[in-house]
């Protein structure tokens, strides 16, 4: 990656497939740093904001993951993996209503969620947990 973007500092390509290869290897913080510079010149690419999300879920930083799930979803609203990961976050923090409303929304999309999952986050709300 560092000899191409030696010859070619601005291929945004190079920057895409190291970001992911960060992302890959769990050097979240370099990967996030390469999706920050690939959003500046593409901020309407869902897909970095996606994986800008997911670096950030793996980091723990489940508020700043959710905004970017947030993006992906204003950008393509059928994304049913970017509802799935929202909700994770969101009953990382707590959110348990804003998970359940999230994992209905990636189920009607498609995603396959088992139902004991469902029925922990409504048993989580309810107990105001």
């Amino acid at each position: 990656f560092y000899t191409a973007l030696s010859i070619d500092p601005s291929s945004l390509k190079v920057y895409r497939m190291r970001a992911y290869a960060y992302l890959d290897f769990g050097e979240y913080d370099k990967s996030i740093t390469d999706y920050d510079l690939l959003i500046k010149y593409l901020p309407s690419d869902a897909a970095n904001y996606f994986y800008r999300g997911f670096a950030k879920q793996k980091k723990s930083d489940f508020s700043n993951a959710i905004q970017d799930y947030t993006k992906v979803i204003s950008l393509q609203p059928r994304n049913s993996s970017a509802y799935l990961n929202r909700a994770l976050c969101e009953e990382a923090i707590g959110s348990y209503q804003n998970a359940i409303i999230d994992i209905k929304s990636a189920q009607q999309l498609g995603q396959n969620i088992q139902p004991e999952y469902l029925q922990r986050l409504e048993s989580k709300a309810g107990a105001g947990m």
